[in-house]
């Protein structure tokens, strides 16, 4: 059985748009830091003879452009680059929203629990009194 072809949908959810691409007809990645200027150089040619693209780049191929940057690839992690080439998306119905959180937003935009909502206790460590008396024996 061979594994499904990937795909990539994009919804605009304040536009009211999406694009769904196509199963890619070819995969472009890589793990190595020496092959991620490649790699970007052969999405842009496939783009401009008419490929579409979706994928990624991660931060850890920051090295593979820049030496000077931190980076490099972690085995068992995705790789660098990764890029689906495909047709033309198709223009669909975009999702519905998801609904809106029902905890209220605190200071500074962050939302998190309301103060009836459990969730993590705010005493630390260091105020701990069991924290307190076991590191003083």
């Amino acid at each position: 059985m061979s594994a499904p072809l990937p795909w990539a949908r994009f919804d605009d959810l304040r536009g009211g748009t999406a694009l769904l691409c196509p199963p890619a007809h070819r995969v472009l990645s890589t793990t190595r830091v020496d092959e991620v200027a490649d790699v970007l150089r052969e999405v842009q040619d496939a783009t401009e003879a008419g490929s579409w693209a979706f994928g990624f780049v991660s931060y850890e191929a920051a090295t593979g452009l820049d030496p000077g940057l931190p980076g490099g690839h972690v085995p068992g992690e995705p790789p660098l680059v990764w890029f689906g080439l495909c047709g033309e998306p198709a223009r669909i119905p975009r999702s519905r929203p998801a609904p809106r959180p029902r905890h209220r937003c605190r200071r500074g935009g962050r939302t998190g629990p309301t103060p009836s909502t459990p969730g993590p206790s705010r005493r630390s460590a260091s105020t701990s009194p069991r924290v307190r008396r076991t590191s003083a024996t």
